[in-house]
């Protein structure tokens, strides 16, 4: 990895950390979880892009916990 490679890495790390500062300090439920458990559960969500006939988009969306459903929802 040259430099500019682990700028962009420290940057992308800085903006990660910062949304779930911002998450913790939005929701009250989440003040008390710590961070790996909010990376987790944002890690866990999947989304399938179903291609209907009509070339029209269908989004399914799974493995929703408690702590996912309260960011994204």
């Amino acid at each position: 990895m040259d430099g500019a490679s682990i700028y962009g890495a420290v940057i992308i790390s800085f903006i990660a950390q910062l949304f779930i500062s911002l998450m913790r300090y939005e929701f009250n439920d989440l003040k008390h979880k710590s961070t790996i458990f909010i990376k987790n559960s944002l890690l866990n969500l999947t989304v399938t892009v179903d291609f209907m006939k009509d070339r029209s988009k269908k989004y399914i969306y799974a493995n929703f916990d408690a702590i996912s459903r309260r960011i994204v929802g």
